[in-house]
């Protein structure tokens, strides 16, 4: 039975990453037809794979509340874990039946072309060839082929998958992610680190507009927003507002650049400011909720405090989220922004303007090769929200940070990072003490130190946020490593 899955669905049945098949590809070890890949292939790929530890089961187990019948229903559901084991072995049954299918499908077609060709034949050569023919049956129906454990396993996983989790296909992009629990599209979209067009997320302002193209989808909120008698009879929906029942292609905007999405300015107030050395402060920035700030990772906003101070900052958050913002702010001496945060005029639940999005070095798209991030002190905020972005949309064969501080006691967010290294299993994570203040040779040799266990430097994309002096010992050490100009994402900080 020829079976073929998306490269995104096939990831997640076999637990790896997007760029680990990526790779496989690359080297000849997967082969693609249109864009998808066989089960046979993957499960030769990928022996080692534990189709019978199903992590689905957790993951309806963590959306119980959500998944508890309403008062309303006339008939309540079953726990989410008995309704979870009803669906695998159903699951299991789909896919037998449909092996089961093929298989007649195929003997019906090889008996209708025997049958063919006995109307010719005279009385005894009939009763002869109709022996013949039933002889072959028997054989046929006693070897017929049995769909492998394995295959089934997979099949049948797949199948469970379907009905807890709708893939979504985006065009003209080519964009894949999937809708878990009770997201709305547009959620599961920003939470897979994709710059999906909105506003308000609320349904009012009608910017996540989508038509879609196949799929059934349902509302999941009332909005206010109003869809022309056209846009209805195209298929045009709130992505805010729906969610997908089955899969679906659907035809939606993205940013692909800075220049796609427009500058936005956003009375917010100040969540929480939280000290993370004597020299650096975190402050969280929470818009309203019904006007967020769309960003792509590694733009920065501008901050303006009810007095007068303000300050153009990178966003260290991911854009998934475009209502809580992250800011690093670092002690300095003249900058009236933060010596009214490191004084104690900001406090909590205070006014903040927020401008942007600013700057237009954001993420390859859709880079598939190795990724190296290198940050240099406060540089890291700027890293942060591409390293988060990066593994939400998971396309990088894998991932390499290296965080450069001119002392031991500045990796003020080191148990963040080292909690990526231990969980994706294709992130590595370095911690680098570099006084910039060396002469250059010294510090690229540094550098070259920090990053020496990653192999095929030249195929990598490279991304480095940090002042000037660190930038010049990046360029001397891309220089050296040969990695391209288009390959090289740097970002100065001051």
């Amino acid at each position: 039975m020829h079976e073929l899955l998306t490269l995104s669905r096939a990831a997640r049945l076999v637990g790896v990453s997007r760029g680990e098949l990526q790779k496989r590809i690359r080297d000849n070890e997967l082969n693609t037809f249109e864009g998808k890949v066989s089960v046979s292939d993957v499960l030769r790929a990928f022996p080692e794979a534990r189709l019978e530890d199903d992590s689905a089961l957790e993951r309806v187990r963590r959306i119980k509340a959500a998944a508890a019948p309403r008062r309303d229903q006339e008939i309540g559901l079953p726990r989410p874990e008995v309704l979870a084991s009803r669906l695998t072995c159903v699951s299991r049954e789909l896919t037998e039946a449909k092996a089961e299918l093929g298989n007649y499908s195929e003997l019906v077609n090889a008996v209708s072309e025997k049958l063919a060709g006995l109307e010719e034949l005279d009385e005894a050569e009939l009763r002869s060839a109709v022996r013949s023919l039933t002889s072959w049956l028997d054989e046929l129906l006693r070897s017929r082929p049995r769909v492998p454990r394995r295959t089934a396993e997979l099949l049948a996983r797949d199948t469970f998958l379907r009905m807890i989790a709708a893939q979504i296909k985006l065009i003209p992009s080519g964009h894949e992610f999937f809708v878990d629990g009770t997201d709305s599209i547009l959620e599961a979209g920003l939470r897979h680190g994709l710059a999906l067009r909105y506003g308000c997320t609320s349904g009012t302002c009608g910017s996540c507009k989508a038509r879609v193209v196949s799929g059934d989808v349902l509302k999941v909120r009332e909005h206010e927003y109003e869809m022309s008698v056209t846009e209805q009879h195209l298929g045009y929906v709130l992505m805010c507002s729906y969610t997908a029942v089955t899969d679906l292609t659907l035809e939606a905007a993205e940013a692909h650049d800075g220049a796609d999405i427009p500058l936005q300015q956003i009375p917010a107030r100040v969540k929480q400011l939280t000290p993370a050395t004597n020299e650096l402060a975190i402050l969280h920035v929470q818009t309203p909720i019904t006007q967020r700030l769309r960003f792509l990772a590694g733009q920065s906003a501008t901050l303006a405090l009810e007095q007068g101070a303000a300050a153009r900052l990178p966003i260290a958050s991911c854009p998934c989220d475009g209502r809580n913002l992250e800011f690093h702010v670092r002690r300095e001496a003249g900058s009236s922004f933060s010596e009214a945060v490191f004084s104690g005029a900001v406090q909590a639940d205070g006014p903040v303007f927020v401008t942007g999005p600013e700057g237009n070095i954001v993420l390859a798209e859709d880079a598939v090769d190795p990724t190296l991030f290198l940050a240099y002190d406060v540089g890291f905020a700027t890293i942060k929200s591409l390293v988060e972005t990066a593994v939400a949309t998971d396309n990088a064969e894998s991932y390499h940070l290296c965080w450069a501080v001119p002392r031991e006691d500045g990796f003020y967010m080191d148990n963040r990072c080292r909690a990526w290294a231990d969980a994706l299993d294709n992130f590595t994570y370095t911690r680098l003490v570099l006084d910039l203040d060396v002469a250059p040779a010294q510090a690229v040799r540094a550098l070259s130190e920090g990053v020496n266990r990653l192999e095929e430097q030249a195929r990598c994309q490279v991304y480095a946020a940090g002042p000037a002096s660190f930038l010049e010992a990046v360029r001397l050490w891309l220089d050296e490593a040969r990695v391209q100009e288009e390959r090289r994402h740097l970002l100065p900080v001051t």
